[in-house]
């Protein structure tokens, strides 16, 4: 009988220690954590934008829910919006579940990103490790810089920049205007 009680005792105490550290984990990445960033980004509030409100847990998916989903508009009206929002704001902060996400609205600042980009990595190539076996390769941020890395990076960059971007921002406005 002694036995059972202090195994059921053990066995209460682990229980107890993992939901304990479950609290704290989420408490941590759901609550305190966008919290912190969100009073960070307030003191930059000249040029960055945040969501009118604070919502633990959900973040800004009760912002997006309440203002675009549950009104049947398109979510990437939020960007739009947010691109729009006066007085003019270089940047646009909001958490979405552990995801810290900071929207650029400035097209001149790409450049500047740009530039943070490492021209030269020499990482190990993915492949030789169990991950790469598993879950295979051809990521850019995983191989080696050759000339064939460079070559690769060069066209993702144009494709996602600026100029071959904004070809194509006279018909996201004309789906826009169509609401």
């Amino acid at each position: 009988m002694e036995l059972l009680f202090s195994l059921l005792k053990g066995v209460f105490y682990t229980l107890l220690m993992v939901l304990l550290w479950l609290v704290s984990y989420f408490g941590f990445w759901f609550l305190l954590r966008p919290y912190k960033k969100r009073r960070y980004f307030k003191r930059f509030s000249q040029n960055v934008g945040l969501s009118p409100r604070f919502y633990p847990l959900l973040g800004d998916f009760k912002f997006l829910n309440d203002e675009y989903i549950s009104k049947g508009k398109f979510i990437g009206h939020f960007l739009r919006d947010i691109a729009f929002v006066k007085p003019f704001k270089k940047f646009f902060f909001a958490v979405l579940g552990m995801d810290d996400i900071l929207f650029v609205n400035d097209v001149s600042l790409f450049s500047d990103f740009q530039k943070l980009v490492p021209i030269h990595l020499d990482r190990e190539p993915i492949d030789g490790t169990s991950f790469g076996r598993v879950g295979g390769t051809g990521g850019l941020g995983q191989d080696k810089s050759t000339e064939l890395w460079k070559k690769r990076r060069m066209m993702m960059m144009k494709t996602i920049g600026v100029n071959h971007a904004s070809r194509f921002i006279p018909i996201f406005a004309r789906h826009c205007q169509k609401e």
